[in-house]
């Protein structure tokens, strides 16, 4: 028997593991809550308006850093809470078997990443089919935070119905 093997089971999940999920639940809020903040209280731009876009742009790229910070902080403080249980269980065993009901993570990591290249992809046609005149007078940063994350989370879902539905292949 290993020594220290016992002291494994006691240990709360890796550090990064808590703190990386509340980043991720707290940036994905931020991002969401400021894009309804933005569009309950501010009138849609048309035309260019430099203030009212810059105080715009400034919102929505704060606020998903915000988020994750705020969530990295909870993160933290409940990384030795019961909250993690499931992680304990998958992680107190060297090679463990995803539990039943549980996802691949690789499949929807794939199409998380393929989705947020989509996303990149499909803001920068956007701003090059809407630029008359050879430059973007909209709000570049509520383009990129429209088509980035909303393709990003509808590429998971794609991983997710790969592996769950359509046999589990997933592309190298």
């Amino acid at each position: 028997m290993v020594e220290g093997a016992d002291d494994r089971d006691c240990r709360p999940p890796p550090f990064n593991k808590a703190v990386k999920t509340g980043a991720t639940i707290g940036m994905v809020v931020g991002w969401l809550a400021a894009l309804i903040y933005v569009f309950v209280s501010f009138p849609i731009p048309f035309g260019f308006q430099p203030n009212l876009q810059t105080k715009i742009d400034v919102i929505l790229l704060i606020g998903p850093v915000l988020g994750a910070a705020v969530g990295a902080v909870v993160g933290w403080f409940l990384r030795d809470s019961d909250r993690f249980k499931i992680a304990r269980e998958i992680t107190k065993i060297d090679g463990a078997v995803l539990p039943p009901g549980s996802t691949n993570r690789r499949a929807v990591k794939w199409g998380w990443k393929a989705g947020t290249v989509a996303g990149i992809f499909l803001g920068q046609y956007y701003i090059q089919t809407h630029s008359p005149l050879g430059f973007y007078t909209g709000s570049i940063v509520l383009v990129f935070e429209l088509a980035v994350p909303l393709c990003a989370g509808l590429g998971a879902g794609i991983g997710w119905l790969m592996a769950n539905k359509g046999g589990g292949g997933v592309p190298d």
